[in-house]
């Protein structure tokens, strides 16, 4: 037995003194430490992170967006292009990518058509178009001088637009007036001709001289020589074979011709004219949908090709939609308005980022061409537009 009775009780009594002092203090702490609520108030809800900051919109962003609410406000854009297919399906595309804007798509056979149109509307006091899609051929000599056209340069502000870099040969490559300022060349590509492979054997066209053969009496459907294209094309032929290879064609192979380039396409789809001119891609895409136009076939033709600048963008003076014309003309310089203009019209762009998709109307190396565009080609032109009406008998 123990000496001291007492000790577990005593032992008992020290442990719960020790307890409650412990138990205490921990009190204490709580009621007083850090984690208890002061007498302020209770401790403060656990603050949300920040929200990531926005980097701040480029000044050409905002007016991307002030612009596209005002073309909106508008609702509408009026836009002339030749008539196609393919240009119908292109507008749809423009539609699409600029939502709120109706989109009114004006075609006419050809563009000197167009020219006498807006000319006469003009005169009347009627202001249609905000945008063509024409050639310099049409707009220099005959648009502006009537002033229809108003200065596009301006207009331009998206950075990806006036990239040097995206542009063959250089954003300012483009231009087509000699003040840079008017109109922009989309395209730079290879005007061809156009011939029945059921009429016209592989190779048997080799330069424009073939054209002269006698086979081909009566067997060539060409645009209206007051038009670009058979402009170009005599010009072209009177630079590298001279005037009088121009009158043998002209005169001695008696060729039919229209301002329709649907009456071309349709006449060589259904094999009563063997060679025309006029035509792209686009021309013939209604008759591809419909499962005719295989025995289409588009060629260079030495001497008689020509690289073309017809697809040409200009804006309107006193345009009725200008807000949208603004709008429009910014996008489809871009990479995706080149895009949609090059896959559903099929002409290639000449922006470097956009794909090729055509690659029978670069230029072949080494190969002569009239360049039909430029206005310091407007003066051979004008020659060429002289002799064509004497030998035909137009008044100009």
């Amino acid at each position: 037995m123990s000496d001291h009775p007492n000790r577990q009780d005593l032992s008992r009594r020290g442990f719960l003194s020790m307890a409650l002092a412990t138990g205490s203090a921990a009190s204490s702490a709580l009621i007083g430490g850090a984690c208890a609520p002061t007498a302020a108030g209770p401790a403060p809800a656990p603050t949300a992170p920040p929200a990531p900051v926005q980097p701040a919109r480029a000044p050409w962003e905002l007016e991307w967006d002030r612009l596209a609410a005002a073309a909106k406000s508008e609702g509408k854009l009026s836009i002339f292009t030749v008539a196609g297919g393919g240009y119908r399906k292109w507008i749809d595309a423009a539609g699409a990518a600029l939502p709120g804007i109706a989109i009114e798509h004006q075609q006419l056979p050809s563009s000197d058509q167009l020219a006498t149109k807006i000319t006469t509307e003009r005169e009347a006091g009627v202001y249609t178009f905000d945008v063509l899609i024409t050639s310099p051929v049409i707009a220099l000599p005959r648009l502006r001088p009537a002033g229809v056209l108003d200065e596009l340069r301006p207009l331009l502000f998206r950075p990806d637009v006036l990239d040097d870099k995206a542009w063959a040969g250089g954003f300012e490559a483009g231009w087509l007036d000699s003040k840079k300022s008017l109109g922009y060349a989309m395209t730079d590509f290879v005007a061809p001709l156009i011939i029945n492979t059921d009429l016209v054997s592989e190779g048997e066209l080799k330069s424009a001289r073939d054209l002269l053969n006698p086979k081909w009496k009566g067997k060539l459907i060409l645009q209206d020589v007051r038009g670009p294209t058979t402009n170009s094309m005599m010009t072209s032929i009177r630079f590298r074979l001279g005037d009088e290879a121009v009158k043998r064609l002209l005169i001695d192979q008696e060729p039919t011709f229209t301002r329709d380039t649907r009456q071309i396409a349709e006449a060589l789809v259904r094999g009563r004219y063997a060679i025309g001119n006029a035509l792209t891609a686009p021309n013939l895409q209604e008759f591809l949908d419909a499962g005719l136009g295989k025995n289409v076939k588009l060629i260079d033709l030495a001497d008689a090709s020509h690289l073309s600048n017809a697809f040409a963008v200009w804006v309107v003076n006193r345009a009725p939609h200008a807000n949208a014309a603004k709008l429009f003309v910014n996008w489809v310089l871009t990479k995706e308005g080149q895009q949609a203009y090059s896959i559903n019209t099929q002409l290639n762009s000449r922006r470097t980022d956009v794909a090729v998709v055509d690659p029978s109307a670069f230029p072949r190396p080494g190969q002569f061409y009239f360049r039909a565009g430029p206005e310091d080609t407007i003066a051979e032109a004008a020659k060429t537009q002289s002799m064509l009406y004497e030998l035909m008998g137009i008044k100009s």
